[in-house]
């Protein structure tokens, strides 16, 4: 029997198992993933990462991650931040170092971070990279359409798109809502926004099994090859309060309440690329400018699309607990 140590952290309550493949091999298979990240028989989280060494000179390490469900992710906007704090906090950045280079099957993220008096990261930004809107990279078969206004210099996208199967989910979940229409955004991985007006707004109401229920066929549909992660976003009022934690803050910008479900795991507290896609998707229909603070479920996100048509992400990291269990 083999005993491995680790860390649980969470950014925003999107919550990982973190073990460091750097100091020794850590080798999983998905079955071990599934049980480790079972919240009734395991320790219990959104997703297992792996810090392991790089082959890229750049990169202070590399994310493996894997979702719950022991699937293999190409990116975790959440992930990627919480694996910054674990090489921060464990000592593998020089003292007096604010930003490191993470490796992850979605490219090189550029990271930089703020620390408190022990040195101990507190939050962080992530250079999300590129939005991709091509419908054969988001992927999914939808049919794209030239689109006006911001959305020009993008040629054909998939906006306001209408998924076929929604029929399916109907049948599955006994929930009509009437017509649902999606943009798709690749920040990474593949994401499918759905912005809500009543009386759709009603989803953003629903019990966590009602969401569960009606969200799954849309992340499993037909539509998207590779599957996809589901957002459905409210855009709220300028200048109001939001919850951030158990303390509110006053953002000057647009707010954007989502609840989301992911690929391979379920409804999430939050999602780092899919707050990034939420907040790409609302300034692509012009619903938003091109920067907003998106509040999750586990708290609030700044998402800055910015004019180098990067997407800077910030939001804080913080470890819950270190244990050994035994494998």
């Amino acid at each position: 029997m083999t005993r491995m140590r680790f860390t649980k952290m969470h950014g925003t309550g999107n919550d990982f198992i973190v073990i460091d493949g750097l100091a020794s091999q850590a080798e999983l298979d998905a079955g071990q993933v599934q049980w480790l990240c079972d919240r009734r028989l395991g320790i219990g989280a959104d997703g297992l990462i792996v810090v392991r060494p790089s082959t890229d000179s750049e990169c202070l390490a590399f994310m493996d991650y894997r979702n719950a469900d022991g699937s293999i992710a190409e990116m975790c906007g959440n992930g990627v931040r919480c694996f910054a704090k674990f090489l921060v906090d464990c000592g593998y950045l020089p003292d007096g170092q604010r930003s490191l280079i993470a490796g992850t099957r979605a490219g090189n993220k550029a990271i930089r971070f703020e620390v408190d008096e022990q040195g101990q990261m507190t939050q962080a930004s992530v250079d999300m990279g590129e939005p991709c809107f091509a419908p054969a990279l988001v992927p999914t078969t939808l049919a794209a359409a030239q689109t006006s206004g911001i959305c020009g210099r993008w040629g054909q996208i998939v906006t306001e798109a209408v998924l076929g199967s929604l029929a399916d989910v109907r049948s599955q979940s006994g929930i009509e809502y009437g017509t649902l229409r999606f943009t798709c955004v690749n920040m990474g991985n593949p994401h499918a926004v759905c912005f809500l007006e009543e009386p759709t707004a009603g989803i953003l109401g629903l019990s966590d099994s009602e969401f569960a229920i009606f969200a799954r066929p849309l992340a499993e549909a037909s539509e998207f090859p590779e599957q996809c992660n589901i957002e459905f976003v409210r855009v709220l009022a300028s200048n109001q309060n939001v919850e951030q934690g158990t303390k509110r803050a006053l953002f000057g910008g647009t707010v954007l309440s989502m609840r989301v479900y992911e690929r391979g795991v379920g409804e999430t507290m939050a999602c780092g690329t899919g707050a990034s896609a939420v907040a790409v998707a609302a300034a692509l229909t012009g619903r938003a400018p091109r920067r907003s603070q998106v509040q999750l479920r586990g708290g609030v996100l700044d998402i800055d699309w910015r004019s180098d048509n990067h997407v800077l992400m910030t939001g804080p990291a913080k470890t819950v607990y270190q244990g050994e269990i035994a494998l």
